[in-house]
């Protein structure tokens, strides 16, 4: 009888479809044996909780991003839609707080709608639209400070991200899961994630039940730039700071010559510029 229901259960899941959502996660384990073999010290719970606490801010960004990818559109300005969401709070707020907490997700969930309107108002493909809005919140953030970021200090703002609700876990993490729990469910169990999912698949058939299209495709935009607000608000009190380069990790943009990137440095998250400032980081102190 167990031999039996083992076959039946190995039947299943050798399906095609169960196959495409297991594999990400065996390729994900698979990486992980490999780099703990490769290198013991990899597999220390102090190194996986650093990668998962660098990790947990893209998680939301990634989360945003999949709604316009689900309908069979883009958007490239998730990178600079982070900066600029972050550089206008705590140009507003540098001492963090709620207004910078507020201002900075509903900076993101404009900046999502003005992205929705413009590929359904202009007809123009998601792709074009949103690689020239890019610029116009590269063009925010780095205007603001002249492309440095702002320091943020103040440990009541740190604790959002640093903090540690569960003994070992920072709270970025915590954070991280909670909302992508939500729209998770959102995307799945809801008719709004369903209609974005109908309408990847086949969009004329969708409107020909007489769903408007154009409303749901403003709606994943929306979602995008408000899962991006919130991860703006994470990486600022991570980081300490306004980060106004963050755009160029993300995007298609970044240039590798320059050798930039984030490191963690003194308990900090900071950017590292190995050309012009060595161990140091830049910081816009209004």
């Amino acid at each position: 009888m167990r031999n039996l229901a083992l076959k039946n259960l190995l039947k299943k899941g050798l399906k095609t479809e169960n196959l495409i959502e297991v594999l990400p996660y065996f390729l994900l384990a698979g990486i992980f044996v490999f780099f703990a073999i490769s290198y013991p010290p990899f597999a220390r719970i102090r190194n996986i909780t650093g990668i998962l606490t660098v990790s947990s801010v893209f998680l939301l960004v990634a989360a945003g991003e999949t709604f316009p990818i689900l309908m069979g559109s883009i958007d490239l300005s998730v990178g600079a839609m982070l900066s600029s969401s972050a550089i206008v709070a705590a140009y507003f707020f540098p001492q963090g707080g709620l207004g910078m907490i507020v201002l900075a997700i509903v900076v993101g969930f404009l900046s999502g709608l003005v992205n929705g309107l413009l590929v359904v108002l202009l007809k123009l493909p998601s792709f074009i639209v949103t690689l020239a809005m890019m610029y116009v919140y590269v063009g925010i953030a780095t205007g603001l400070t002249n492309g440095y970021n702002i320091s943020i200090r103040n440990r009541d703002f740190a604790w959002i991200s640093t903090g540690q609700m569960i003994e070992g876990i920072p709270n970025v993490i915590i954070w991280s899961l909670i909302v992508f729990a939500v729209f998770v469910f959102i995307s799945r169990k809801t008719v709004v994630g369903r209609y974005i999912l109908a309408i990847g698949s086949n969009e004329e058939s969708v409107k020909k039940m007489g769903i408007n299209t154009n409303k749901y495709r403003i709606i994943a935009f929306m979602f995008s730039g408000l899962l991006v607000g919130i991860a703006s608000v994470l990486l600022s009190s991570l980081s300490g700071n306004g980060p106004v380069q963050t755009w160029r990790q993300i995007s298609l943009q970044y240039s590798d010559s320059r050798r930039c990137r984030w490191n963690f440095y003194h308990g900090r998250f900071r950017w590292f510029n190995e050309d012009t400032h060595r161990g140091s980081s830049h910081q816009y102190v209004r």
